[in-house]
This record gives C-alpha cells, sequence and structure tokens, in this order.
C-alpha cells in the first residue's frame, strides 16, 4: 500500500521567491566590486597605491550602500508586498482556515507550453482551478511544464479564496496538495 504523500506546500515555494529579490542587489554589488578594483589596479604605479590607501576602505563601505539603496529603492515595494502575502497565506494555513477538497482531477482545459493560451483549468469534487505560470506563493505549474494536477490524479486540495479581498472572487490559491494512496 502506497502512502499519502504532499507534492507541493506554499511554504516551500516562498523561500525561491524571497531568493530571487536578492539576486540582483548581489549582482550590482559583484559588478561595483569588480568596476572599483579595475578602476584602483588599472594604472600602474605604487605612487597612486599610496595616494589611495583608505581606498579599499571606501570600496567595502560602498558597495553594501549602493546595493541598499539598489534594493530598497527598486526591489523594496515588491518585496513588501510579497511578504505581507506570505504572512497571510500562512496566517490562514496555521489557523485551518482554508477549504479542502479531495478527489480525481478532471482537466477541462490545458494551456499550451508557450503559455500564451488561458490557464490550465482542473475541476476535483467540484471546485474549479486556475493554474497559470506566474509569480505566486500558491500553485502555479501547469500540466504542460511538469505540473501534478493531471487527468485522473488522485489528490486532497488545500486552498483558499482571496485573501486579501475576500469580496473579490478570483480563482483560488492552492496552499497544499497530496497524493492520494490508491489501493
Amino acid at each position: 500500500m502506497q502512502e499519502d504523500t504532499t507534492l507541493f506546500l506554499f511554504t516551500d515555494k516562498a523561500v525561491a521567491i524571497f531568493r530571487s529579490f536578492f539576486a540582483g542587489p548581489l549582482l550590482f554589488a559583484l559588478f561595483l566590486a569588480v568596476f572599483l578594483t579595475f578602476l584602483l589596479f588599472s594604472r600602474p604605479g605604487a605612487a597612486l597605491w599610496a595616494r589611495f590607501r583608505l581606498l579599499p576602505v571606501l570600496v567595502l563601505a560602498l558597495v553594501p550602500l549602493c546595493s541598499a539603496v539598489f534594493f530598497f529603492g527598486s526591489e523594496y515595494p515588491s518585496y513588501a508586498q510579497h511578504s505581507r502575502d506570505y504572512r497571510e497565506l500562512l496566517d490562514i494555513y496555521q489557523a485551518h482556515r482554508y477549504l479542502v477538497v479531495e478527489g480525481e482531477v478532471h482537466v477541462l482545459h490545458e494551456q499550451a507550453l508557450g503559455g500564451h493560451d488561458d490557464p490550465d483549468l482542473v475541476e476535483i469534487d467540484g471546485a474549479i482551478f486556475e493554474i497559470a505560470d506566474a509569480v505566486s506563493f500558491g500553485y502555479t505549474q501547469t500540466i504542460a511544464s511538469g505540473g501534478v494536477l493531471t487527468e485522473g490524479s488522485p489528490v486532497i486540495v488545500y486552498y483558499c479564496l482571496c485573501p486579501s479581498n475576500p469580496a473579490v472572487a478570483p480563482p483560488p490559491t492552492i496552499l497544499r496538495i497530496d497524493s492520494i494512496a490508491r489501493q
């Protein structure tokens, strides 16, 4: 007999989303460090080095400063929104304020591999879910890109409706997917 297995959990996906926010500032800091090092050592002569003895200290101070300015100037609003969304979903999940549906997956529409079509549309025991490749903490892996919600798959899906504004009726956010063992 096969055991039930968790196929997707939104908290696992959050690590990759938050890590992506730091890629830009790190690349910028690396570029700045290489550029300043090139400027420092591009002119030969000990006299130049003697005049700029404090330059390494300046570089070490400037790189984190520029990175922080870049991060908080360009990425912070998006990071802050994602952080709020994650905390809201985590609160819902930990307080068990989600809905659960169990059954076999019936694919109503499958998105093309390029993603220039309507999203995947699947139905599980009367609940309908739209799945499209997007930056979201919820489940977003389409069937064409290797998703687990394929025709006939027996699953348990934990989901919530629009957490920020319950008056809006968007597609549900899938928080967790478990496979059901077949006897």
